[in-house]
């Protein structure tokens, strides 16, 4: 595989250091596995891979030789104090040492402790199947039922069953998010408590959820990986994995959220936090990257329409027509994007110190020369710029690796965002979606085209609270009706707001099907080939929105309405 030494080198390395380690590495990994995508996590601040030689990130995902499409990722960060210092954590392939620790800081102390770094390097998964039959269960208001262990293990606030089950108490902080039925602030699924992918938000799970903690000054200042200055902040780690039907698009997409939690006394200035990125699509030896600024997106694509089988050995490739992995900032600005050989001797090569990885992230190569418009990037001359190949490799008159014939580079991507500054007990959340993009019958350049379609189908179902309701197709995209004026101009949904029943008017048009959705696109009621007019029984639902899904010929219509008691 690409990097078969990684292990042995890691080995090696670790046993080299020669320092007294307040924490020991992470070697804790989990696969999130919730849809069409199986792709591997790790408990220090990388993803995609599990410290061997191959890339854990495949899609679509039928068994343990599916292709890959990314290799691994981590986390970039970092800033000045008040002096002017740098603080920086960072890391690639954790082959000179690592800048992340498992585990939470402890609020007291204002450093991880040893045993906290121990019982905290593992990952917890709990699925929607466990989560809806503890609701069902607790529909009377009461649990009857012993809840799915997963539930009971959560790492949330005040858990009265993780010490049991895990073995070790929990400190008395917010970590993993939780639906609180009672609010009294204490996560009990015996109480009608579940997970959650945000703190007291009903209804907001996803087929897989995984979740994790680490931290960046486990080893005192020591950061094995960057040499950078430890910035003293705290990690929470989520992945989530849906499953809209009939939809391979979200089947074939997974989000990450990283909340960043500073406890440092002192005020970090111009924090950058970014995402690297080795994407390994197929055949790592014939991928082209790109940005597509105005979506927030980075991507990878194929410098052909055949993406080889054989790039080397046991490399599975995509073979004809290959996709496109789209990796899109959903909740902050891409602000800078920027690549990097795996070549130490070449001035557009990996960073090997704390400012040279600080650099990247601002958008600068490792000597300081900024990134540059046209070519390779790297110019003295040209004018600078923040986005790398920016324009649509269709594009032949654009800046891309296509129209710049920029065979063999093999390049590693990062993109970063900026906040004027982090101050002590404050966070930052960046999430991202990883979305797979192709069409078995389009060539390698025209699933680009469908990448920049579809991106924006992925912002709005993230932006509407994960719900598959939200979700059209490619060709209900291109109907020249948009949603708004199916529902003004065609159909009556009333009352709005309603205590009991809902009546959908449709006339005399033959209409494919009509659904009553929850906010998260679970599929209430629904009626197929309706006319008339449609009624929808509350059946016991519990107030708050939900979505009204009509589907025709021309395209869908979603309309909110909000059951209510008064």
């Amino acid at each position: 595989m690409k990097h078969l030494f990684l292990l042995v080198t890691l080995i090696i390395t670790t046993q080299q250091i020669g320092v007294t380690q307040h924490c020991s590495e992470s070697v804790a990994y989990a696969f999130l596995h919730g849809n069409d995508v199986k792709a591997a996590f790790r408990n220090g601040g990388d993803m995609f891979w599990t410290g061997a030689g191959s890339a854990q990130y495949q899609v679509p995902y039928t068994n343990s030789s599916s292709t890959s499409s990314l290799f691994a990722a981590a986390l970039w960060m970092g800033g000045q104090d008040k002096n002017g210092n740098l603080h920086l954590a960072a890391q690639t392939y954790r082959m000179s040492g690592n800048d992340y620790w498992a585990g939470p800081i402890n609020d007291t102390t204002g450093h991880p402790s040893n045993l906290d770094c121990q019982n905290f390097d593992q990952l917890w998964i709990v699925n929607k199947v466990a989560i809806l039959a503890l609701l069902a269960d607790f529909a009377d208001g009461t649990i009857d039922n012993t809840p799915d262990n997963s539930l009971l293990r959560w790492p949330a606030k005040g858990n009265p069953h993780f010490q049991g089950l895990v073995g070790f108490s929990l400190p008395n902080k917010d970590l993993a998010p939780f639906f609180d039925q009672n609010n009294d602030g204490i996560y009990n699924p015996y109480e009608g408590d579940y997970p959650t992918y945000e703190q007291n938000l009903p209804n907001a799970f996803a087929n897989e959820m995984l979740w994790s903690i680490f931290n960046d000054n486990g080893n005192g200042n020591i950061h094995g990986a960057s040499g950078g200055t430890p910035l003293n902040v705290e990690v929470h780690q989520m992945a989530l994995a849906f499953s809209c039907s009939s939809d391979s698009l979200i089947s074939r997409t997974i989000f990450t959220r990283h909340k960043i939690i500073s406890k440092n006394p002192e005020t970090i200035h111009e924090f950058k936090l970014g995402l690297w990125l080795d994407p390994d699509l197929g055949c790592h030896t014939d991928d082209f990257v790109g940005t597509v600024p105005s979506m927030n997106t980075m991507y990878v694509y194929n410098r052909d329409n055949n993406d080889d089988n054989s790039c080397v050995p046991g490399g599975i490739g995509y073979g004809h027509n290959p996709p496109v992995q789209a990796i899109t900032f959903l909740n902050q600005p891409l602000e800078y994007t920027l690549y990097h050989t795996d070549s130490p001797s070449d001035p557009k090569g990996p960073p090997s110190t704390a400012l040279g990885y600080h650099r990247m992230l601002s958008g600068q190569w490792t000597n300081g020369l900024p990134l540059s418009q046209g070519g390779t990037g790297y110019s003295q001359t040209n004018p600078s710029t923040n986005y790398v190949f920016p324009d649509n490799p269709n594009n032949s008159g654009g800046w891309s690796m296509i129209s710049e014939s920029l065979i063999g580079l093999d390049p590693r991507l990062v993109g970063s965002m900026v906040k004027d500054s982090l101050v002590l007990g404050e966070s930052i959340t960046l999430d991202i979606a990883y979305s797979y993009h192709r069409d078995l019958d389009s060539s390698n350049l025209q699933n680009v085209n469908l990448m920049y379609e579809q991106v924006p189908m992925v912002q709005d179902f993230y932006n509407n609270n994960f719900s598959c309701a939200t979700i059209t197709s490619v060709a209900e995209v291109k109907t020249p009706k948009n949603n708004k004026q199916l529902i003004q101009n065609d159909f009556k949904i009333y009352p709005n707001p309603s205590t009991d029943k809902i009546y959908v008017e449709l006339g005399d048009q033959m209409v494919e099907s009509v659904g009553l959705y929850s906010l998260l696109g679970q599929e209430l009621q629904q009626q197929r080939k309706a006319s008339g007019t449609i009624e929808f029984h509350r059946n016991g639902l519990l107030d708050g929105i939900y979505l009204i899904q009509i589907q025709t010929r021309q395209g869908i219509a979603t309309q909110k309405v909000q059951l209510t008691s008064y």
